[in-house]
């Protein structure tokens, strides 16, 4: 795997998206082009997460780690069950202590 450092767009289903309504019918193209450039699916460190099921709300928590599956034609070299995805969080005050002795762990699929 390999790392590039990108922005990432609030998910429509984070707590931070404030007053985001549900499109109406002429809305619908601006919301498909806000949908896919606020996807938080893939692998990272930091950021927002994604979750395939119910998004969790881990108020006081912050992404560590996001592994996503990883690879191309079913030749994937990360793998969470049925298109799964895992998380790692971790206190921000933990974090800026490098105390990782408290991380929770997540884990879901389609």
């Amino acid at each position: 795997m390999t790392g590039k450092r990108e922005s990432q767009y609030v998910p429509h289903r984070d707590p931070q998206a404030v007053n985001f309504q549900l499109p109406t019918n002429e809305d619908e193209v601006a919301y498909s082009k806000y949908w896919d450039l606020a996807d938080a699916s893939g692998s990272r460190i930091g950021g927002y997460p994604y979750f395939t099921q119910e998004y969790v709300n881990r108020d006081g928590w912050e992404l560590l780690l996001q592994l996503d599956m990883e690879g191309d034609n079913y030749d994937y070299c990360v793998s969470w069950g049925d298109s799964g995805v895992g998380n790692f969080f971790v206190r921000r005050e933990d974090l800026l202590r490098l105390d990782f002795s408290k991380v929770s762990y997540t884990w879901d699929c389609l």
